[in-house]
């Protein structure tokens, strides 16, 4: 069973990237897929290059971005940890359905 962690601040909160980081050690994670449907910009954006230069200080490496818009169908079971970038969550569930 997985761990999920709800932040409107994405790693950028002490305690919050504190806990991933915990979580992430504990557990080996190696791979994660950023998921940027609803992002302005997708994986262009501030915040996703924010987020992306956290996971690279927690020591994650693997990181794909992953647009459900043009990639309906991409299969997530090859990754330890699924990032959710922030934008329209209507947007966002339009595609994940």
């Amino acid at each position: 069973m997985g761990t999920i962690i709800l932040t409107s601040t994405g790693l950028s909160g002490s305690k919050v990237a504190a806990q991933f980081l915990k979580l992430a050690q504990d557990n080996g994670y190696e791979s994660v897929a950023i998921v940027t449907t609803a992002s302005p910009d997708k994986a262009d954006n501030k915040y996703a290059k924010l987020t992306t230069k956290q996971l690279n200080d927690a020591g994650l490496h693997d990181i794909t971005f992953v647009d459900l818009e043009t990639d309906p169908t991409y299969d997530f079971s090859s990754h330890n940890v699924i990032f959710v970038m922030g934008g329209n969550t209507f947007y966002l569930l339009k595609f994940a359905r």
